[in-house]
């Protein structure tokens, strides 16, 4: 049986060598774990998005203000269930995504293209919503979305409000 050639390696048989082996399996640990914080957030957001944008299609809006900070979940439900009986949401399309210009991109824009209608009328409408979102600890949120295709009764519907 021949010898180990790892026997015959000075970094493995003193141990000032296991200290430097040691180090550097450390250092291409950290190098790693900063790679993957940076861009974890990144990563974090497409299916944030995508699960609200769904959710918004199907009328879960319970579930869709999961997305939401806290404080702004009930009056979002409140607005949207009153006219889940009139809105029809054929399409929530995301156009385009951008992060902010800090490198640890903490917030986001995303533009998307919703396909609706409200009832009584059957007139199918297109909108370009804009949706702010921001990093809050190690979840998304969507922060403020304009315009609000939808109020509360239609009959207050306006295009020009901004959900906060």
């Amino acid at each position: 049986m021949s010898p180990s050639p790892l026997k015959h390696i000075d970094i493995f048989q003193s141990n000032r060598g296991n200290r430097i082996l040691w180090f550097l399996v450390m250092l291409v640990g950290l190098a790693l774990a900063s790679a993957c914080a940076n861009t974890s957030g990144r990563l974090g957001l497409r299916p944030a998005v995508q699960g609200f944008n769904q959710d918004i299609r199907w009328q879960r809006f319970q579930s869709a203000a999961r997305m939401l900070p806290a404080k702004e979940r009930a009056d979002f439900i409140r607005k949207y269930t009153a006219t889940e009986e009139e809105l029809g949401i054929q399409s929530i399309e995301v156009e385009s995504v951008e992060f902010s210009r800090q490198p640890d991109a903490q917030e986001a824009t995303v533009t998307a293209v919703v396909t609706y209608y409200l009832l009584p009328s059957i007139v199918v409408k297109k909108e370009v919503i804009t949706q702010h979102w921001q990093l809050l600890g190690t979840n998304w949120r969507m922060t403020s979305q304009e315009p609000v295709f939808i109020a509360s009764p239609p009959s207050a519907l306006t295009m020009d409000e901004t959900w906060r």
